[in-house]
């Protein structure tokens, strides 16, 4: 994600990201969730194709 943007828990609470670009983790074994910090590569983490339609 890039640009203004707000990330909030599910009781509301905003959670800074502390920089402008983010990735938000999709594998579940970051350290940093909701972030992303590489940990997907160790995992061998591969995304399935495009996302679904009905997005």
């Amino acid at each position: 994600m890039r640009g203004p943007f707000t990330i909030v828990t599910r009781d509301g609470r905003a959670v800074g990201p502390g920089r402008s670009t983010v990735a938000l983790c999709r594998c579940g074994r970051s350290r940093v969730k909701p972030f992303c910090d590489g940990s997907h590569k160790a995992a061998g983490f591969r995304a399935p194709g495009e996302p679904a339609a009905d997005a």
